[in-house]
């Protein structure tokens, strides 16, 4: 079965690539695994990329993601994994994909400062 490329962003500041099924069902269970978590939310970054967060990190005292939270711009809790947004062609909608180059590099520049921790 065909994989999108993702990277993983952990709370301790790892950050793991992982490959997502491209079948939607099975590529959803794959993240709540990953992300470690029962529910999810969609947190754009920009037009062509997101990131899946924990929907209920914060309630369920998952902890603080610092580097999921510099890359959006408010504090999120609990793992996050970085991807990116492409057309469905089977449907009227977008559908996660391979994570962006430009934002593999920001991510583990981030995680190099982050490292001092």
């Amino acid at each position: 079965m065909k994989k999108w490329n993702m990277l993983l962003i952990r709370t301790d500041n790892k950050i793991i690539p992982v490959e997502i099924s491209q079948n939607i069902e099975q590529g959803l269970n794959e993240m709540y695994e990953r992300i470690g978590c029962d529910t999810i939310d969609i947190a754009r970054l920009d037009a062509n990329s997101a990131m899946v967060v924990d929907d209920m990190g914060l309630f369920d005292g998952a902890h603080f993601n610092g580097i999921a939270s510099v890359l959006y711009g408010h504090a999120l809790y609990g793992n996050a994994i970085v991807a990116g947004i492409g057309q469905d062609e089977y449907n009227d909608g977008d559908i996660l994909i391979d994570t962006p180059q430009k934002w593999i590099d920001l991510i583990y520049e981030l995680a190099d400062s982050f490292s001092w921790q």
